[in-house]
């Protein structure tokens, strides 16, 4: 992954932004995925690492050791340094589109090439491209049944093959 200089002046105004510290990082990009914590934790590590990602998104550990930070870096695909310092932090935030408002940290609308940077040609995130390699072929055929079932739902393939044909 390229690191482009998206956040000039011109693109933003970097002053006026305020700073994300790292477990506001954390937290955001948990509550992007739309998983449970504990689902997360699970995913990084096992269901007993949740209590500690716990009190790093919620600011009580602000200095967590470099296995921890390690762990939730790798599972985000951030440098471990960003775990420990605010200025990475908030460049990695505004980088994925993210900023701090009262009430909490919200996504922002990414322009075309900052959103294209994190994503693989075929419009994928590469965290989900890298779990689906990981899942058997019978995992990857419910996979598909459940694909071909959503698109159906929101597209049926009568309507989309008349869309094409005419």
């Amino acid at each position: 992954m390229s690191h482009r200089n998206v956040y000039s002046p011109k693109n933003y105004a970097i002053l006026h932004i305020p700073g994300m510290n790292p477990h506001e990082l954390v937290d955001a990009l948990v509550k992007r995925t739309g998983l449970p914590l504990l689902e997360v934790a699970t995913q990084m590590d096992k269901a007993s690492f949740q209590p500690t990602l716990h009190k790093f998104v919620n600011g009580l550990v602000s200095n967590p050791s470099r296995k921890t930070a390690k762990k939730i870096a790798d599972y985000f695909e951030l440098p471990t340094d960003a775990m420990y310092d605010k200025a990475l932090a908030t460049r990695i935030a505004h980088e994925r589109g993210l900023h701090v408002q009262k009430g909490g940290v919200k996504p922002v609308e990414l322009k075309a090439q900052e959103r294209s940077a994190r994503y693989t040609s075929g419009g994928l995130h590469k965290s989900i491209l890298a779990r689906i390699d990981a899942l058997t072929s019978k995992q990857l055929k419910g996979l598909e049944q459940l694909i071909k079932t959503y698109l159906e739902a929101i597209e049926p393939e009568a309507d989309h093959s008349k869309a094409r044909d005419g």
